[in-house]
């Protein structure tokens, strides 16, 4: 008799109902909530989502040291667990612990983890009034980059602009000075 034919599927989902037989058949057995922080993986997940709430995917990937099908497996047993909670922020996925206060600007400050949005925010706080044309003599990368980011912030109201269409009169947020305070870059401008 083959494993997967027919008889052997009716025996097994007879003896222990249809979970049963797909995890014998798999050969897995169910996670249970109480056991999802056996993994010390999932443990050190977890201390670093609640030591740093806004951690990007990328970031937590990186400093763990783990590929990416490993670190999805383990964020989703915890995320099923109600441990801890994904959200979009831009074009990053980023890793809050389950109620944790404060994550709209850990969002918005996650909006600056990238060298150039930093150098980009750093320059209208220390320039506030400052235009477009201002930007782009002391930037050390190109135009499009610049307005790219010019614009993310923007969006993110980090920074004000004079006016939506041209980007003259640049201001800082009242709270974008803390919100670059709690950025932790690992070098502190963009590449030349």
């Amino acid at each position: 008799m083959a494993w997967f034919d027919g008889g052997a599927v009716e025996t097994l989902a007879r003896a222990g109902g249809a979970l049963a037989s797909s995890a014998l058949l798999l050969g897995r057995r169910p996670l249970g909530p109480e056991r999802v922080l056996e993994s010390p993986v999932r443990q050190q997940i977890l201390a670093r989502a609640r030591a740093t709430p806004g951690l990007s995917l990328m970031e937590l990937r990186r400093v763990m040291g783990l590929g990416w099908g490993n670190l999805y497996h383990h964020l989703k047993r915890l995320e099923k667990a109600g441990l801890v909670e994904t959200r979009a922020a831009g074009r990053q996925c980023l890793v809050f612990p389950t109620g944790s206060r404060g994550t709209e600007s850990h969002q918005r400050a996650s909006m600056l983890r990238g060298a150039t949005a930093r150098w980009v925010a750093g320059y209208v706080l220390a320039h506030p009034g400052c235009d477009f044309a201002d930007l782009l003599k002391d930037a050390p990368v190109e135009q499009r980059t610049v307005y790219y980011h010019v614009q993310r912030l923007q969006r993110a109201k980090l920074i004000r602009a004079g006016s939506r269409s041209r980007y003259f009169d640049l201001r800082p947020a009242d709270d974008l000075a803390d919100c670059l305070a709690r950025v932790t870059p690992g070098d502190q401008g963009p590449k030349a």
